[in-house]
């Protein structure tokens, strides 16, 4: 069970991470050879975690994170507290769904209800 939490844990920490460094690379205006080649980081590996993917050494997140100008220990930060999101609450951040992501299936009913449907 715990493993399993730890998973989700890495996993959500991880979106989460890609997401920061895509946003800081794009507005540093960095391309991924260029920040391959500044980093000495692989640019499969930059690509990898910026979709999300758990992958690469705690060294290359510090110099990806030192080098865009975050924290060099922000993945780690990611980790804890999504460790005790899921303590807490039972979810994960990527589980839970985000402010701007509207449920259209009740919208979809609502309007199934005042539609008026042509007969066959």
């Amino acid at each position: 069970m715990k493993d399993d939490q730890d998973d989700v844990a890495i996993r959500a920490a991880s979106k989460i991470f890609g997401d920061m460094l895509r946003r800081q690379r794009q507005k540093s205006q960095w391309m991924f050879r260029e920040l391959a080649e500044k980093t000495e980081v692989e640019e499969d590996i930059i690509s990898q975690l910026e979709a999300g993917e758990p992958v690469g050494t705690e060294i290359e997140h510090e110099r990806l994170c030192e080098f865009l100008g975050l924290p060099v220990d922000t993945f780690a930060k990611l980790i804890r507290n999504q460790r005790a999101l899921l303590e807490t609450t039972g979810q994960s951040s990527s589980e839970t769904m985000p402010s701007n992501v509207v449920k259209i299936s009740g919208y979809r009913n609502k309007w199934a209800k005042t539609t008026t449907h042509p007969e066959a």
